[in-house]
């Protein structure tokens, strides 16, 4: 598997493209060497065609592209993985790095067709480089998930979006949090930490829409910022999301700014 992902000069100057570490490198060739032939041979293949790299900003996972032919989700003539579900594990992994007494975790995810995402219990790019990695578990997660296809061969993607959802879990799970936070209104807590328990909950789910979401499904988070009573927690993660529309993103920005300086969050 590649380690540098990206040319030199758009991760030199273009911030385009990413070189694992060491460490990440190997912790993600354990994963693939792992899975079974029939799913490593698809996953090496699309892995070698991704040219782009995203390390979130706790270092916990990595996000991997392809946008040299159109949109970063773009799989023209690439072989897919067939799952049962849009998001679902590959594999799982638990590892000792050289002495540290804190084991990591760290599993191989696939979104609508292929390999997306790479996360990690804890971040791993500021370990040495020489140290050594011993896998104490392994968790063959693709048996519930994934299914060999009749012919593998014949597998192969056009650059196409999902189907969209109707109904979509994920908003309806968002829409539901903001709807119990409001009814609240900050007279009905059960005790002072619950306000802050639904922040965490709705930030969650908008970042789970933002990043497994469909492209539907995103359309129809970002026109939430047109309703103000459920615009106010998810400013940060709009602005944080590559994959907005410009306008969508400006947008979001002079909302998050109006309310900084009046004081008011949701």
């Amino acid at each position: 598997m590649k380690r540098h992902f990206g040319t030199f000069l758009t991760r030199s100057f273009l911030g385009a493209g990413t070189s694992l570490t060491n460490i990440e490198h190997r912790m993600i060739e354990e994963l693939i060497s792992s899975l079974p032939d029939w799913l490593r041979a698809t996953v090496e293949t699309q892995i070698d065609a991704y040219d782009l790299v995203q390390r979130e900003v706790d270092g916990r996972a990595l996000n991997f592209y392809r946008k040299r032919s159109g949109p970063s989700d773009c799989m023209d003539g690439l072989p897919t993985l067939e799952m049962h579900g849009d998001e679902a594990p590959l594999m799982k992994i638990t590892v000792r790095l050289g002495d540290e007494p804190e084991l990591v975790h760290a599993t191989l995810n696939a979104v609508c067709g292929r390999v997306f995402c790479v996360a990690f219990s804890r971040r791993v790019d500021g370990i040495p480089s020489a140290a050594t990695i011993a896998v104490t578990d392994r968790k063959d997660a693709w048996r519930s998930n994934f299914q060999r296809p009749n012919n593998q061969s014949e597998q192969v993607a056009g650059c196409k979006k999902p189907e969209p959802m109707t109904a979509s879990p994920r908003i309806l799970a968002y829409k539901r949090l903001v709807t119990e936070y409001l009814s609240k209104a900050g007279v009905r807590w059960a005790d002072r930490d619950e306000p802050l328990k639904y922040i965490r909950e709705i930030g969650d789910a908008a970042r789970m829409i933002l990043r497994f979401g469909s492209q539907s499904e995103r359309a129809e988070f970002y026109a939430l910022l047109d309703d103000e009573s459920v615009s106010g927690m998810v400013y940060g993660e709009i602005l944080a999301d590559n994959r907005a529309p410009q306008e969508v993103r400006d947008k979001a920005l002079l909302m998050l700014k109006r309310d900084s300086e009046s004081g008011q969050f949701m």
